[in-house]
């Protein structure tokens, strides 16, 4: 639901950006905006760099369902990390202090992002998960209707299992009985908030808003409808 923005480093948005993913060409795609040319990255690679993605998503959602972190892999990917300045030749979105790449070649690159958005995650992880000092991830609450839903997804960023937790956290969901019904999606959005942060945008906002209403109501969008035709002929 949100709108397009340009991609850049920073491991929230990426994750974000990784939930409308729906095949490995999706990941290049996006590697190919990040840098502003064409990559030659093999797709061991593109597929390990998304389930780098999914990993530190897990950390998010076990943190959120207050399950105990499992730190183990993000520590030892931290130690192997060495960051650099770096005097970027060419335009791009990457930052000028990341990790280093042990090569020079395009999936060495992407190597070296993966483990500049670990680190961020760690970042995260140590001033707000552990310390537990006001501002928290959050996911959006937002509702809305995806028709290719029943589609199945290649690389499906968020397990079949979570998403029922996460649906199930929204009441109207819950009491309308709609927990798995495919059509009505919530939000993948991740975003910095406290307690009583609810949506990512105002676009999900309003079209969370429209759905209960119609919910509710389900001649809600016909007199909706009726009332704009006969405000536009008046």
């Amino acid at each position: 639901m949100r709108a397009k923005v340009k991609p850049r480093l920073d491991w929230i948005q990426v994750l974000n950006e990784q939930s409308e993913w729906r095949q490995i060409e999706d990941v290049k795609k996006w590697f190919e905006l990040l840098l502003g040319r064409k990559v030659q990255v093999t797709d061991a690679v593109l597929k390990a760099f998304d389930l780098d993605l999914c990993r530190l998503r897990q950390l998010v959602y076990d943190h959120h369902f207050q399950r105990t972190l499992d730190l183990s892999w993000l520590e030892e990917r931290l130690q192997s990390i060495r960051f650099a300045f770096h005097a970027e030749p060419e335009k791009n979105k990457l930052p000028s202090f990341r990790a280093c790449a042990a090569g020079d070649d395009d999936s060495s690159l992407l190597v070296s992002v993966s483990d500049t958005l670990i680190h961020q995650c760690a970042q995260f992880v140590s001033d707000y998960f552990l310390k537990n000092d006001g501002a928290d991830l959050c996911r959006c609450q937002g509702l809305y209707r995806d028709q290719n839903a029943l589609n199945t997804s290649v690389l499906p960023a968020v397990p079949v299992t979570e998403e029922i937790l996460w649906r199930q956290e929204l009441a109207v969901l819950v009491e309308k009985n709609l927990q798995e019904e495919a059509q009505i999606q919530r939000c993948a959005d991740l975003f910095v908030g406290d307690s009583r942060s609810r949506f990512c945008s105002d676009a999900c906002r309003f079209s969370t808003f429209q759905i209960i209403k119609q919910l509710q109501d389900p001649a809600y969008l016909a007199e909706k409808q009726k009332r704009y035709r006969q405000k536009k002929e008046s």
